[in-house]
């Protein structure tokens, strides 16, 4: 074989997908079908979907939850490589928190003080933080897998992340079924579900990614 025939021939072989480069968008779309899945037939869809997506809070909510995945993912993906600093995605998610807690401070202070604990708690603040956490498991099968491919060494760290993206994945989901409304309850109870998620991630993480 002439070394151009050699070289035509591993250039083709390169530019054909191989198993693993297709592990990782079929993990993130069986992910979701699973957690949309879980939503439906656990939690139930929203009553009003199309009123849902119409809404204020919910477009808000769906922006705050979207520069979180940002973030976290942007975090990630640092993480996993070795003597790598966690970089700006970490602003991102600071102030994406940040003007949560603001909107949620702006609107107890706007409520009657007899009515503040009512709009923190909402209907189903015991529910909300489990529910995420749960949701976020098939999340965080994917991205520990991912991590695994990679060569994090700050394992903890590396899991927390992954945790924190599951957890963010996971309240997009569950936004399909959340019937509050008050950005108090989701400054609160939101943020809950994806610290223990992120809780999660880390025990995971100092577990399942050892080398």
């Amino acid at each position: 074989m002439k070394t151009h025939e050699l070289i035509g021939l591993l250039a083709s072989d390169a530019a054909l997908p191989t198993q693993s480069q297709w592990r990782l968008p079929a993990s993130v779309l069986m992910a979701g079908l699973l957690s949309l899945a879980l939503v439906a037939g656990v939690w139930g869809l929203h009553h009003d979907l199309p009123g849902l997506f119409q809404s204020d809070s919910f477009q808000l909510k769906l922006l705050w939850v979207l520069v979180l995945m940002v973030g976290s993912a942007w975090v990630l993906r640092r993480v996993a490589r070795p003597s790598q600093r966690m970089g700006q995605g970490i602003y991102v998610l600071v102030l994406a928190f940040l003007a949560m807690d603001l909107a949620g401070a702006n609107a107890m202070l706007q409520a009657q003080p007899d009515q503040r604990l009512a709009l923190m708690l909402g209907r189903s603040w015991w529910a909300c933080p489990l529910s995420i956490t749960v949701i976020s498991l098939p999340w965080m099968g994917v991205w520990m897998q991912y991590l695994r491919q990679m060569a994090p060494t700050r394992l903890a760290l590396s899991g927390a992340v992954a945790g924190l993206l599951s957890g963010v994945t996971a309240t997009a989901f569950y936004s399909l079924h959340c019937t509050e409304t008050s950005f108090a309850f989701f400054s609160v109870w939101y943020f809950a579900g994806m610290a223990l998620s992120t809780l999660l991630g880390a025990v995971l993480g100092a577990w399942f990614l050892r080398w």
